[in-house]
């Protein structure tokens, strides 16, 4: 649902509530924007798998630590790193380029100096090799364990709810960033809850049931088994990691 065609019919519940108080588009974009970022939180938090974005790039061999908003990695809007992997060769893991989880390590700070702790683990079981590479995220830099090789790396992480306050962008922007259609109309009627609550005023007949009902819908949709999967480790032939 277009943002415009979500501020139409916010407009139109608030003014079936015989509201006294008027809505200038501003008023109208910053509700919206608060509900969509509640339902994209709330997914986030009840099912990652949803919302996860990927992206791969190549781990130079020459720095010790990434700047995860440059628009060659993540970029600005992002809220959280989910998984790490990394690849034998470039590009998206697939059966052909079986990814390998990095483990995640705390970054504990010392005498000031603040640093990743991890070491690499190398198991040799004739005639295979696998190495155990670690990842550490301090703010937005991420730190891969041990530093000084070239590597192929993918991130799953969960973009920020995408910007709808007025004026950022067309109105043609997308509630939930275009994803989760079926829980699109949830965001107009939370949206217009909280331009209730703010007025004061009574809900409209129906407006209680209508409410109940979608939520029971994002409960059931959610509910749904879908996951993000995680690949076993892969044991490389001896000499190539």
């Amino acid at each position: 649902m277009k943002r415009s065609e979500a501020r139409d019919l916010l407009a139109l519940l608030i003014n079936r509530a015989g509201s006294s108080e008027r809505w200038e588009l501003p008023d109208l974009d910053l509700a919206l924007q608060q509900a969509n970022n509640e339902v994209w939180y709330e997914v986030a938090r009840r099912n990652v798998a949803h919302l996860l974005a990927r992206v791969s790039f190549t781990w130079p061999a020459t720095v010790d630590r990434l700047d995860l908003t440059e628009m060659d990695y993540i970029g600005a809007q992002w809220d959280r790193v989910i998984r790490v992997v990394s690849t034998p060769n470039s590009g998206p893991p697939g059966p052909v380029n079986y990814p390998t989880d990095l483990e995640p390590v705390d970054f504990p700070s010392s005498a000031g100096v603040t640093y990743p702790v991890g070491i690499s683990i190398q198991y040799t079981t004739y005639p295979y090799t696998m190495s155990v590479f670690r990842y550490a995220i301090q703010g937005n830099y991420l730190y891969v364990i041990p530093a000084g090789t070239q590597r192929y790396l993918t991130i799953e992480y969960v973009p920020n709810a995408p910007d709808l306050s007025y004026g950022a962008s067309p109105n043609d922007n997308q509630l939930l960033g275009g994803q989760l259609l079926r829980l699109h109309e949830l965001v107009v009627l939370e949206a217009a809850l909280t331009a209730f609550s703010k007025t004061e005023e009574q809900l409209p007949e129906g407006f209680t049931t209508k409410l109940t009902q979608a939520r029971a819908a994002r409960d059931a949709y959610l509910s749904r088994p879908r996951t993000a999967h995680r690949p076993r480790t892969v044991r490389m032939p001896y000499g190539v990691m």
